[in-house]
């Protein structure tokens, strides 16, 4: 299997004159891109398709031609990414074919078709509806964090198979819903929205009350200690006087 692809990879190198401009790719480019390739078909082969998928994306984008996006489209389906893989696939079938296209381009092409063909059906259909909006608001609606546009709200989306969360939105509601999908099915889904609790406005805390400064220190009176000193001192002199009197008789 390996040297099947590493083969196509050689025969898709060698016709590149004819998909695009000699200058396109480098050599080294071109190597890198048969490298990838057989990488990602030993990866595929051995159970691990996400990193299968992430050589033959690399690929890809290297070379720009039908065998390699039809690689990664084949993955892509084998992940249950059913949208991707019909979002490859058209690029495949629009591109116009260039003069003298090598043949297993044409094989490409041919195979890509039939691939889209049969995912048709495939690929799931939901219907996601919006109620409860109040008057003169626009819900916003995303599904798998991925933004819905308003005009296609209500009308039926393709979605790959597997869980999904949806989420619409106003100013001040809100809804929600998840369900399950299956490929091929058809569902309808309705949110329905709610007003959003705003949050409680907290009254603005009262500031703490400082602890008052202590009264300024009342100012000492020195009168009364004046008041005696005076008089003492007046008594000691009136008795300094008495006694010089007794001494003197």
């Amino acid at each position: 299997m390996g040297s099947r692809f590493g083969a196509i990879a050689l025969g898709f190198a060698g016709c590149l004159a004819f998909a695009a401009p000699a200058s396109a790719q480098s050599a080294a480019d071109k190597e890198t891109a048969r490298t990838l390739m057989d990488q990602g078909n030993d990866l595929r082969d051995h159970g691990d398709l996400k990193g299968a998928l992430t050589r033959f994306v690399g690929a890809n984008q290297i070379m720009h031609v039908p065998t390699t996006a039809l690689e990664v489209a084949k993955t892509q389906v084998a992940l249950g990414q059913l949208v991707e893989a019909r979002d490859t696939l058209a690029q495949i079938i629009s591109s116009v074919p260039p003069p003298r296209e090598p043949q297993q381009f044409r094989e490409a092409r041919a195979d890509a078709q039939t691939l889209d063909a049969s995912l048709e059906a495939r690929v799931p259909t939901v219907t996601v509806t919006v109620a409860g909006a109040k008057d003169g608001a626009t819900p916003s609606l995303s599904i798998d964090d991925v933004a819905v546009p308003a005009a296609v709200i209500g009308l039926p989306r393709r979605l790959d198979p597997g869980h999904h969360v949806m989420v619409a939105t106003t100013s001040t509601q809100e809804g929600r819903a998840e369900l399950d999908v299956a490929e091929g099915e058809k569902k309808d889904v309705t949110i329905t929205l709610a007003t959003v609790a705003k949050p409680v406005a907290l009254a603005p805390k009262a500031p703490e009350h400082e602890t008052p400064p202590p009264p300024p220190e009342a100012h000492r009176s020195y009168a009364l200690p004046i008041a005696f000193f005076s008089i003492g001192g007046a008594s000691l002199i009136l008795g300094g006087i008495t006694g010089a009197l007794m001494l003197s008789q």
